[in-house]
C-alpha cells in the first residue's frame, strides 16, 4: 500500500490517496481542491475505484462530486452519517457557501464492513464522537482516522451530532486497542502512531468530563 496525502482548502484538510502496485486507488476525504487531487492521480497513473468519506463535514467532501464524475468511482460513507451529509446546516457547508454541492454517496456502510479495490482492503471502524457517523479505516498497521484523533489531540465534539463521551471512548476503547505500531493518517496535521497517542494524547484529560 502506498499513501499520498494532498493538503486541501483553507483549513488544510488531508486528502489521502491510497493505491496498490497495480495502481488501483481509493481516495479518502477529497477536500475542496479537485484540480490538485486530479493532478496527483494523473501523475501517478492511478485508477480510482472508490471514494470514502470518514465523515460529512464540508472540508472533507468538497471535491467528491467532481472526482466521482472524473473517475467513475463509487462513493462510500457510514450509514449513521446519511442525515449530516445531506443537511447543509449539519455538515456546516451552509455557513461556508450556500451553493456548496451535496456529496453524492452511492453506498452507506456499517462497522466491520470492508471496502476494497485491487489488493487494497480497508475495514470500517465506526468511531462516533466528532460526528455521529464518523468512521475510521484500518488496514494492516495503517489507520485513516478522519477527525477522530490527531497528533497529540482529538477532534472537536461541539459541532452537530458530536458527543465528547462517545469521542473519548472511540479513541481509548477502540483505536487505542489497535497494534501500537499502527501509523495514523489523520484528517488534519501530521502522521502519528497508536503508541505515541496512547502515551501523549490529551484525550485522557477529557475522560471524566
Amino acid at each position: 500500500m502506498q499513501v499520498i496525502t494532498v493538503v486541501t482548502g483553507s483549513i488544510e484538510e488531508n486528502c489521502h490517496i491510497v493505491y496498490d502496485e497495480e495502481k488501483n486507488a481509493i481516495v479518502i476525504d477529497p477536500g475542496d481542491d479537485f484540480v490538485n487531487i486530479k493532478n496527483v492521480i494523473l501523475k501517478h497513473n492511478l485508477s480510482v475505484a472508490k471514494i470514502v468519506l470518514t465523515h460529512g463535514h464540508y472540508d472533507h467532501v468538497g471535491a467528491v462530486n467532481q472526482l466521482k464524475e472524473f473517475s467513475g468511482a463509487t462513493v462510500y460513507a457510514h450509514e449513521k452519517e446519511r442525515e449530516l451529509i445531506t443537511n447543509p446546516e449539519l455538515s456546516l457547508s451552509r455557513y461556508v457557501d450556500p451553493l456548496f454541492p451535496t456529496p453524492k454517496v452511492d453506498t452507506f456502510v456499517a462497522d466491520g464492513d470492508v471496502i476494497s479495490a485491487g489488493t487494497l482492503s480497508l475495514r470500517v471502524i465506526h468511531t462516533p464522537g466528532h460526528t455521529g457517523g464518523s468512521m475510521c479505516l484500518y488496514s494492516d498497521g495503517v489507520l485513516f482516522s478522519g477527525d477522530t484523533v490527531f497528533y497529540g489531540t482529538l477532534g472537536r465534539w461541539d459541532f452537530p451530532t458530536g458527543n465528547l463521551s462517545q469521542l473519548t471512548r472511540s479513541i481509548v476503547d477502540i483505536l487505542f486497542s489497535l497494534p501500537e505500531n499502527t501509523v495514523i493518517y489523520s484528517g488534519h496535521g501530521p502522521n502519528t502512531t497508536v503508541k505515541d497517542e496512547k502515551m501523549h494524547n490529551e484525550v485522557y484529560r477529557w475522560l471524566s468530563v
